[in-house]
């Protein structure tokens, strides 16, 4: 394996997402490959698609494309929206409107960019979020269905171990 590529163990071949019945799901792995396709820009292809990442961290305003730390905290988001929204689902609710907004520090973002005298760790310190939801529920149910959501999220769970993570949900009228 070359230096401009990675390769992360795959999901089982041969069966759709999804598909898998309670006694395979144990055993289902998920694959991306990521390749450099440009000066800082990389390429990921999962399933049938692909998406571009530029560099570790984005430090400008502006960018051709979200980079990796981005992507981690948008990936975040889309996981604990679509569990949200399949729950309330399931209880009969229905959703008006629901946004995650999310931030994420770095220990020390000068590590990264390998300036002389850097000391510290590159590593995330933090994530920190809010829940915005406007659905046809009290807030009490909707709070039920946020716990659940949030002791089922597999990014939430593996993030915990190793960031702090703080996620709030606002009940908006």
């Amino acid at each position: 394996m070359g230096v401009d590529s990675l390769a992360i163990s795959g999901r089982k071949a041969g069966r759709p997402a999804g598909s898998a019945g309670p006694q395979e799901a144990e055993g289902l792995v998920w694959s991306t490959r990521v390749t450099l396709a440009g000066r800082r820009i990389s390429k990921a292809y999962a399933r049938n698609l692909s998406f571009s990442i530029e560099g570790e961290a984005g430090f400008s305003p502006e960018g051709s494309f979200p980079s990796a730390l981005e992507y981690l905290l948008g990936a975040l988001g889309a996981d604990v929206l679509s569990g949200f929204e399949r729950r309330a689902e399931k209880k009969g609710l229905t959703i008006d409107t629901i946004e995650l907004s999310l931030s994420g520090r770095i220990e020390n973002p000068l590590v990264i960019l390998d300036v002389v005298g850097a000391k510290g760790s590159p590593a995330i310190q933090s994530i920190a979020g809010t829940l915005y939801v406007t659905a046809d529920a009290d807030e009490s149910a909707l709070n039920v269905i946020w716990l659940e959501t949030l002791a089922r999220s597999p990014l939430v769970k593996t993030l915990e171990r190793s960031v702090a993570i703080s996620l709030r949900m606002r009940v908006t009228p």
